[in-house]
């Protein structure tokens, strides 16, 4: 038999060979400028995610993708070491794949380690010994859009430390889960199972946004530590045991702490279901006026945005009146101008300017809505409780350092340090409106 023209093996063997250059260039572009992504940093900056444990989500975006064109990110081996790295993708339309890879920094460029059709993963077990760096990614074969999602899973690390044994640490136990400020005694331990580990710290990222580093007590194969709290609101905490060079760390938990009559108050209104940027309840999603609706932007972790579902969410306790709801509704579903600045005149009412008088005595109720007006947008806040002799205030609020975190703190009403701005609060007693 005789055959004319090209030959249709070669054919298809040149188009699969030129499909993978292809992926090769345009894979090595895309990587030209991309940073390393530290996932001891990120959870540094998130406990709160951190505290989820198991598989854990760190990015979710949606890409509009061009034809051969790819969105990934990139680990070091140390990190690597500790973390699995996750990427899965959600496609909306289009042609895609998920890829991970090696990459050798002294000029081997970059080795598929394995790919998927919608997820893939990369540690460092999967290097090999000559590679510095993993990376997964998706490939575009086509136009189109997808959602990508990563997310991180510990590595377990206990590994042989520096006095030559293998340092196993497990958590012993924790209690209680929630206490009352300034009362409740937290306890802590964890056990050594093997190694001979020199120090044990406990690391509390408290309510302030800030962290607190303190020394456990060793006996015996457990490291313990004992405080009272002194802070209302989520502390986040976690342990780290250190044995030559070696460290052990755990995820972060959690153990809230409230206000209450105990404390030397009148009493506050419970805890809030917003505690975070992302929190998924109703007051902080649909039943918001400053989360994304048709007529609405999406201004999640801004101080509007807790301070409305916060108001909303205890008008539905039964623990502020109705009529404030409707108030609310009205002057802020849908509507402009909704700056914290213009609450005041937004909502109406009587209003009391503390910039030139504190605010008298016979007027300090929790219940109130604080609101500092200065420059284009002001700050708002939530006034939870008043202390017994009535001299201070517990103000929840959001992005009061311009970081979309909630800080939950006393103020005193006669002192300095709810000054912001500039300026001093005027205060609203939601029960008059």
């Amino acid at each position: 038999m005789v055959s004319c023209g090209t030959d249709p093996v070669s054919e298809v063997s040149d188009q699969i060979e030129q499909q993978s250059q292809d992926i090769k260039l345009n894979r090595e572009q895309a990587l030209q400028n991309l940073h390393k992504t530290d996932i001891d940093s990120l959870i540094l900056n998130r406990p709160d995610m951190d505290a989820r444990g198991g598989k854990v989500e760190f990015k979710n975006d949606v890409y509009y993708m061009t034809s051969n064109s790819w969105v990934g990110l990139q680990y070091s081996k140390s990190t690597l070491a500790k973390y699995k790295i996750y990427i899965d993708i959600e496609v909306t339309s289009g042609s895609y794949k998920t890829y991970a890879f090696g990459y050798d920094a002294n000029g081997g460029g970059y080795r598929q380690i394995r790919s998927a059709s919608k997820s893939t993963y990369i540690s460092s077990n999967d290097l090999a010994s000559y590679e510095e760096d993993g990376y997964v990614g998706v490939y575009a074969y086509t136009t189109g859009s997808l959602r990508v999602k990563f997310s991180y899973e510990r590595i377990d690390e206990n590994t042989s430390g520096g006095s030559g044994q293998t340092l196993s640490v497990t958590f012993n136990n924790s209690n209680p889960s929630s206490g009352t400020v300034g009362q409740t005694n937290f306890n802590f331990s964890t056990k050594i199972n093997s190694g001979n580990p020199n120090n044990g710290i406990i690391r509390f990222y408290a309510p302030d946004q800030n962290y607190y580093p303190f020394s456990m007590i060793k006996s015996g194969s457990y490291y313990n530590y004992n405080k009272v709290l002194s802070q209302v609101g989520t502390y986040y905490y976690r342990y780290e045991i250190t044995d030559g060079s070696t460290n052990k760390i755990s995820q972060w938990a959690t153990i809230q702490v409230s206000g209450s009559s105990g404390n030397g108050s009148t009493g506050d209104f419970g805890t809030s279901c917003i505690s975070s940027y992302d929190s998924s309840c109703k007051y902080a999603k649909s039943d918001n006026a400053f989360y994304a609706t048709a007529n609405n932007q999406d201004l999640r972790g801004q101080c509007t945005w807790y301070s409305y579902g916060r108001v909303i969410e205890l008008v539905d306790q039964g623990k502020l009146p109705s009529t404030v709801k409707t108030k609310f509704k009205n002057a802020f579903w849908g509507t402009s101008s909704r700056h914290a600045r213009y609450w005041p005149s937004k909502l109406g009412g009587s209003w009391y300017d503390t910039n030139s008088s504190v605010l008298p005595q016979n007027k300090r109720k929790k219940g109130m809505i604080a609101v500092w007006v200065f420059g284009s947008y002001g700050h708002v806040g939530f006034v939870e409780e008043i202390s017994a002799d009535g001299s201070k205030y517990r103000l929840s609020d959001f992005n009061r350092s311009n970081d979309l975190k909630k800080k939950d703190k006393w103020y005193s009403f006669s002192g300095t340090e709810d000054k912001l701005g500039g300026v001093y609060p005027r205060f609203l007693d939601l029960n008059t409106l």
